[in-house]
Parts: structure tokens; sequence; C-alpha cells
């Protein structure tokens, strides 16, 4: 329904919004470009693109992707792919099966975005996106039911209430790195600091210090 394809575009955006920061513009304005057009085909449902122009789009965007990104797969490239297959999947959101996986796909874009950052605050911020992509859900199994938006809102909440004592548990348990989720922030193709196993005279005047973990 239109209420539920709005929320999907809106809570799917707000996943991906903070990799704006990360991914270059050409990446995130073709995600953008796709949500918006996504918005005004609900309105207008024959604006949506056949297979042909899908087609087409699915070349742009990785054609999008290797150039700014380059050959080489590492974190941002993968991220990025990512962004542009989603954005894709929006254009052909017709069914709910077609929601239900571009639910999946927006909670996975949400887990990148640890990678990049584990702050309390904006993890914080990334449970508004889950818990409205959580109601998307909950909406469609219970849509012949007629709950009512109250009910469904607060089937939700109970449903993260009954997950907080295990979230906290992991919290406390889980050991926390110092670093972005997993280390694997650090782009395989990127310059380091630090000795190597070769040294020429005078070089070690000229490194800097790097904050990585030696133990």
């Amino acid at each position: 329904d239109p209420a539920g394809t709005a929320l999907l575009v809106v809570a799917v955006a707000a996943a991906v919004g903070p990799h704006a920061w990360h991914l270059p513009a050409p990446v995130v304005g073709f995600f953008a470009l796709a949500a918006a057009y996504r918005l005004l085909a609900i309105a207008r449902p024959r604006l949506l693109p056949g297979r042909a122009l899908l087609g087409v789009l699915l070349v742009a965007g990785l054609a999008t992707v290797a150039l700014t990104q380059g050959a080489v797969p590492n974190r941002d490239s993968g991220v990025a792919l990512l962004t542009v297959m989603l954005g894709l999947k929006l254009l052909e959101v017709r069914t709910r099966r077609d929601v239900f996986v571009t639910a999946f796909l927006g909670w996975f874009v949400l887990v990148t975005q640890f990678l990049y950052s584990q702050a309390l605050g904006f993890a914080a911020f990334l449970m508004l996106p889950f818990l409205a992509l959580l109601y998307l859900l909950a909406r469609l199994h219970r849509a012949e039911a007629g709950a009512s938006p109250l009910a469904l809102a607060g089937s939700v909440l109970r449903l993260s209430l009954f997950a907080a004592p295990v979230t906290i548990a992991l919290f406390v348990l889980f050991p926390r790195l110092g670093g972005p989720l997993w280390g694997f922030a650090v782009d395989s193709d990127a310059a380091l600091t630090g000795l190597s196993d070769t040294l020429s005279p005078g070089s070690v005047s000229r490194l800097v210090e790097s904050p990585e973990t030696a133990f």
C-alpha cells in the first residue's frame, strides 16, 4: 500500500544516510535519486521502470561504483555496491516479497554502519530506522487482522524490550575493540605507518606514529 511503501523508502534512506560521510557523492546521489523516484512513483505506479530500464540502471550503478571505488575490492567498494543495489531494489518493489527483501537489505546496510563507527549516540540513532523496518514487517504480517497502528507500535516496542536483556549482556560481556568493528575499517590497499622488515638510514625520523594496535 502507499503508506507502507513510503515508510519503507524513508526507513531505508535513514539507514543509508550516514554513509554520505563515507561514500563518494555519485554513489550516494544514485541511491538518493532512486529513493526520490520511488516516492514519486507511489502516486503514479506507471512511472516504475520495466525490466529493460532496470537493466540499464543496473549497468549505470555498477559503472558508478567501479569509477568511484576502482577495481580493488575493499570495505568502501562493498558498501557502495550494496547501497546502489538497495536503491535499485526500491525501484522494483511491487509485491509483499519485494518489501520483505528490501527490509532485510536495509537491516544489512544498517549493520555496515558499524564498520565506520560504534559510538553509543550513533547506535541510538540507528535504532530509529531499525524500529521503523520492524514496524513495517509487523504491519505486513498483521494486515489481514486489521491491527491499529498503536497496537503494532506496542508490539514492536515489546519485542525490543524482550531483546534488551540479551543486548545488555552482549554489551557487557562481549569484548569491545578500540577501533571500528572487526578492525575491518582499514582497507587492504591503504598505506600504513610503522616499522617494516627493512629500514634505511634516516627513515625512522620521518615516520609518523601509527594508532594501530601492536598487540
